[in-house]
């Protein structure tokens, strides 16, 4: 398995969802960084889509 960041943009072009759980994959302590939180971001403008979360 390699890093999402090694990959070319165009392996993304067909993704249409993406999934997680908020404890411990995208906190760290219960807590979420501004770094996930502007990838969270940049990722809903990309296509317009609504994120949710509990």
């Amino acid at each position: 398995m390699r890093p999402l960041a090694e990959a070319e943009i165009s392996a993304f072009r067909s993704v249409r969802f993406v999934l997680t759980d908020m404890d411990e994959t995208l906190t760290d302590r219960g807590r979420l960084s501004a770094r996930t939180y502007d990838a969270l971001e940049r990722l809903q403008r990309a296509d317009g889509t609504e994120t949710f979360g509990n």
